[in-house]
């Protein structure tokens, strides 16, 4: 008798955003409706709902912020006992799902030899150029990860590989084996959103505060490529990050015809209305 499939996810980001909805949309496309999945997170709010167990990831509020070093690595270790936690309550687990990235998914390859699970990492934004980034990519099973990431990906492998940058090659041939393979992110089709309006120009833009999202450049666009009179409306809604030391923009910011909602409940007339 086949028994039904255990999955560990590890959900280290202290706030929502899209690669949870993605996350969640992967998971609600695993064919086996048998399969149990245990979900280890600093957000439970983002996962009611679901047909899931959900256990809250515990760690120091003085590590949470640490993303180098010897705290960095005592964080990981700590978080690791909640997996240990999670295995004593749930039983074996066949897969590992790290949800967000290598960096902040460590706790899962430190466990890997522990648990002993498949893992399957998938990387929604770009990584640093690292050698423990580099090194997690080496040991994950299979790498699910956006296009647009892939350059990223290569320089955390070469950091390991090619320190010196001398020889690019392994890092490219290595990309381009079966462990790694690149995501298409999308949704069902239950959750389409409404079709948006198309008889009046107007900006939608929607994502965390986090720099790397590019608000900062769309911000000055705005405020230096229009006047108050030619500037087309748009409409912005942001999530602010919590307990992270990546750079953020400031929100809001007093622009003529820019209007800002933070994490709206109405996202979807929001958008129909862009």
């Amino acid at each position: 008798m086949n028994h039904p499939p255990s999955i560990l996810v590890l959900d280290t980001i202290a706030y929502p955003g899209g690669s949870k909805v993605a996350t969640r949309n992967i998971l609600n496309a695993i064919p086996d409706k048998r399969a149990k999945v245990t979900v280890v997170t600093s957000d439970p709010n983002s996962w009611q709902g679901d047909s899931i167990d959900c256990s809250t990831l515990w760690e120091p509020r003085f590590l949470a912020r640490q993303e180098q070093g010897v705290l960095y690595f005592l964080r990981h270790t700590l978080l690791l006992l909640s997996l240990l936690w999670a295995r004593i309550r749930n039983g074996p687990f066949k897969v590992a799902i790290g949800a967000s990235g290598p960096g902040v998914d460590l706790a899962l390859y430190l466990a890997q030899p522990l648990l002993g699970y498949r893992l399957f990492q998938l990387i929604h934004g770009p990584v640093a150029r690292s050698r423990t980034i580099g090194r997690c990519l080496l040991r994950a099973d299979k790498v699910y990860y956006l296009e647009s990431t892939r350059e990223s990906l290569l320089q955390a492998l070469a950091a390991l590989l090619d320190p010196q940058q001398l020889n690019p090659k392994p890092s490219e041939s290595l990309m381009e084996s079966s462990q790694f393979e690149i995501m298409l992110n999308g949704l069902p089709r239950s959750a389409w959103p409404t079709p948006c309006q198309y008889h009046t120009p107007r900006l939608f833009w929607a994502a965390s505060l986090l720099q790397w999202k590019g608000l900062d450049l769309l911000l000055d666009t705005l405020r230096h490529y229009f006047s108050d009179t030619q500037r087309p409306p748009a409409t912005l809604c942001y999530i602010r990050p919590r307990e992270t030391v990546q750079a953020t923009i400031p929100a809001p910011q007093t622009i003529p015809g820019v209007s800002w909602h933070e994490a709206p409940e109405n996202l979807d007339q929001l958008r129909a209305e862009g």
